[in-house]
């Protein structure tokens, strides 16, 4: 099966299954940015109002939310890894239940060979009506406001982070007894949120079926049917068979082998493809590739540049964190875990702190940590670093515009719990606070910039450089434009000949020793020579 074709489950067609499957005007597109323009087929199904809803009893007409909409929710990710950190961070939330890991890792569809997306976590998992509340939408069981340690609160990551990586998801999870807080009886629960199952067969409503099992002595004893109808659970088991990867029953049980007794597994799969009709997320082409990467274009090095310092900039986490996942997830998280660890391709992820990566940090009174980069000023990249709850939000956010040296090469790092997150994330809401914080560090950075920007060849302007303004104000970089690389070639030699001195050194310290030994044993020869003679 290409990249291009869609999952349709063996069996499904207009000519064996008339109108349980029928035609569609456009297929959603395998490309996430046009998959929106799925539109159901004309027909009773397609315009039928709620109140015509013969499943519909009730005098009370209920609102139904268009499949389309998965699309639409999911849109607020504009950046993959954006979503993917949606999902570490549910796994991160369960530490107070006494998680201690998350993989994230490449399987293998078995329906068509296929690339998915894995996460797994040993966390307390879902009860069967947790799991209804994670796969509905705006349904949040963590605190309001998030409380005082958990990174979610708006019910609203999982769905958003899923259909943005891909067209489908299938969750497995256990609960039990053995959980604090967790269900009174150990359950298995298997849910699946579908794109591809509701534009293929034309719903105008969301549906997600949920099945549910309950487990003795570790063993599946019953399926647990709730307020549904044997046949209604029947049904939804179908549905999830046809459509998700695993075909039976057996298969789905083996998927809980991986979770123990109790965690959650997520696997995302029809991943989307870019527009050039490749997978937007690159798993390399061995399997044992310990990263999963974004592609993209490699940026073309200034004319100036020398080899030597693209090389740097191209390796450095301001740069690299943009295309892949493991620099990203290094810098995800402020504070290190000590009881919890990210697998990523089943390799541990190193946490970075990147007020380690600072040359004369300072802690202004904002509670941000600053400094330039150990790179600068052969680095130019800078900007900084605003965490919420131990989570990173902006990286890298360039408080200056890109023509001014002010706050060239100064890197800092921020927790800003006081300020709300955007729904994905990837940045704050434009509050007063907010604007109040980017000019305290603007004021920071600046003052910092004055007292300090001599260190590395530049020199501070005559008039005030507290806010980003006039060229009057502008620092003054160096006379020679190219007195970066000269900089860096005179340092390189200097350590080169450094090197070669400290060769020297030790051969000439080897000679000497072996001069010393040498002379030792003459010595001993000839007191030896000596001794006899004199017997003599």
């Amino acid at each position: 099966m290409t990249p291009e074709q869609d999952f349709v489950p063996a069996g499904w067609n207009a000519a064996t299954c008339g109108s349980s499957f029928p035609s569609y005007e456009t297929p959603p597109s395998r490309s996430f940015w046009k998959a929106g323009s799925y539109h159901p087929a004309g027909g009773a199904a397609a315009s039928r109002s709620p109140e015509q809803d013969p499943e519909e009893p009730s005098a009370l007409s209920r609102a139904r939310v268009h499949p389309k909409f998965l699309h639409s929710n999911a849109t607020s990710h504009r950046w993959a890894f954006g979503a993917v950190a949606e999902l570490v961070d549910n796994a991160v939330d369960e530490i107070p239940r006494r998680a201690t890991f998350v993989k994230l890792d490449r399987l293998r569809n078995p329906r068509n060979g296929s690339d998915a997306l894995l996460f797994l976590d040993d966390g307390g998992g879902m009860d069967p009506a947790g799991l209804r509340r994670c796969m509905s939408l705006g349904f949040s069981a963590k605190p309001a406001g998030g409380g005082t340690t958990s990174i979610g609160q708006y019910g609203n990551g999982f769905k958003t982070s899923t259909m943005r990586l891909g067209a489908d998801v299938v969750v497995f999870t256990r609960s039990g007894s053995d959980v604090g807080g967790g269900s009174a009886t150990t359950t298995q629960s298997v849910g699946l949120l579908s794109y591809t199952f509701l534009t293929r067969t034309q719903k105008d409503d969301i549906v997600v079926p949920v099945v549910d099992f309950q487990v003795t002595a570790g063993e599946v004893s019953a399926p647990l049917t709730g307020a549904a109808s044997p046949a209604d659970w029947k049904e939804n088991l179908q549905t999830i068979l046809d459509w998700s990867p695993f075909s039976s029953q057996e298969a789905l049980m083996e998927q809980f082998a991986e979770i123990g007794s109790r965690g959650t597994k997520v696997l995302v799969f029809n991943l989307w493809l870019d527009d050039d009709g490749l997978p937007e997320l690159d798993f390399g082409e061995e399997d044992d590739d310990d990263d999963i990467k974004l592609r993209r274009e490699l940026s073309t090095p200034a004319a100036n540049s020398s080899k030597i310092k693209t090389e740097i900039i191209n390796s450095h986490i301001s740069h690299t964190f943009r295309f892949s996942l493991r620099a990203y997830l290094s810098i995800l998280y402020l504070r290190e875990f000590s009881t919890f660890s990210i697998f990523l391709r089943g390799r541990p992820v190193r946490q970075l702190r990147i007020t380690d990566e600072l040359n004369l940090p300072a802690v202004p009174s904002v509670e941000m940590t600053i400094g330039f980069a150990k790179e600068a000023p052969l680095l130019g990249m800078y900007g900084v670093n605003v965490y919420h709850r131990n989570r990173l939000v902006l990286p890298f956010w360039k408080l200056f515009h890109d023509g001014s040296s002010k706050g060239r090469c100064v890197i800092g790092v921020v927790e800003a719990d006081f300020m709300a997150p955007a729904h994905d994330k990837q940045d704050f809401e434009r509050s007063p606070v907010f604007f109040r914080l980017e000019g305290r560090l603007k004021q920071a950075i600046a003052e910092f910039w004055r007292s300090h920007c001599h260190l590395l060849g530049y020199q501070s302007g005559l008039q005030s450089v507290a806010s980003d303004g006039g060229s009057s104000g502008e620092d003054r970089t160096p006379a020679d434009s190219g007195a970066e690389d000269s900089l860096f070639v005179r340092r390189t030699e200097l350590r080169r000949r450094e090197e070669e001195l400290k060769k020297t050194i030790n051969q000439l310290e080897a000679e000497l020793a072996l001069t010393r030994q040498e002379s030792s044993r003459l010595s001993s020869d000839i007191e030896s020579a000596t001794s006899d003679s004199s017997m003599l």
